[in-house]
């Protein structure tokens, strides 16, 4: 007996891949998170273990410089866009002015 077509076969193996990704998110999506957190905290914990630092305090030490990092970016970036958000009436003020003169210009020629 002859096995299927192998275009039928990958097609098949798509649609069942394809629902065992979307079944299967809320499961898949926290693991792939926690595999990309450990690659990248990876180099860092090393790096306090060659400093003689146990094996969980450098990882707790990892987490803990990394969060602090990122915390302080959100700060940056949250006060910058306040910034900004306050400032948008005198930008479109500004615009304003701006496209009025260029408008004038423009129907003098």
């Amino acid at each position: 007996m002859r096995g299927l077509n192998p275009v039928v076969n990958f097609l098949i193996i798509l649609v069942l891949g394809s629902l065992v990704l979307r079944e299967g998110s809320f499961i898949l999506v926290p693991v792939v998170w926690g595999i990309f957190f450990a690659f990248a905290l990876h180099p860092i914990s090393n790096w306090f273990e060659k400093r003689h630092f146990p094996r969980s305090l450098s990882i707790i030490l990892a987490i803990g410089l990394v969060s602090i990092v990122g915390f302080g970016i959100i700060y940056i970036l949250v006060n910058q866009m306040v910034g900004l958000i306050q400032e948008i009436p005198e930008i479109q003020s500004n615009l304003e002015t701006k496209f009025d003169r260029y408008y004038e210009e423009l129907t003098l020629i």
